[in-house]
């Protein structure tokens, strides 16, 4: 699959967005302040943290943490599996590397994916996470996975 280099990231993830989404174009808004951020902060984070996954579905538009995603039972990891086994729907499906602010620009790396097989690897290659950290306004807790479970 080609890879686009070096690219304005949200006027292309727009014009994809367009293009497929249907409804709940809105939700673009959210992906587009993500990625800002990201390029925003490129001197204080390193790439494995300003690398996302991007899907544009009929009904919306998701942009999750590559990271996240490879780890179950977090939302990304949820989030980015569940549409896999709709057949139906047409998900376009992005890797993005977020490298810096341009001309007010995000500009990065798009690398396209075949959704559904990504899928299938990330589901081979998850792990699990026993340990989950919540972070709050005024400081933040740990709770063992199964302990969360069993409630």
């Amino acid at each position: 699959m080609p890879k686009f280099m070096n690219i304005d990231l949200l006027g292309n993830l727009e014009k994809i967005m367009r293009i497929n989404t249907r409804s709940y174009q809105s939700d673009f808004e959210w992906d587009r302040e993500t990625l800002l951020d990201a390029a925003a902060n490129v001197d204080n984070v390193p790439l494995r943290d300003r690398t996302y996954l991007w899907m544009s579905h009929p009904c919306g538009t998701w942009c999750v943490k590559e990271k996240d995603v490879f780890l179950e039972p977090a939302c990304a990891h949820n989030i980015w599996s569940y549409y896999a086994g709709e057949t139906s729907q047409r998900i376009l499906a992005y890797a993005v590397e977020v490298m810096r602010i341009e001309d007010k620009k995000a500009v990065g790396n798009l690398y396209p994916l075949d959704y559904r097989k990504h899928v299938e690897s990330v589901k081979d290659a998850a792990i699990p996470a026993d340990r989950i950290r919540m972070v709050y306004e005024k400081g933040e807790r740990f709770e063992n996975r199964n302990k969360s479970l069993s409630k």
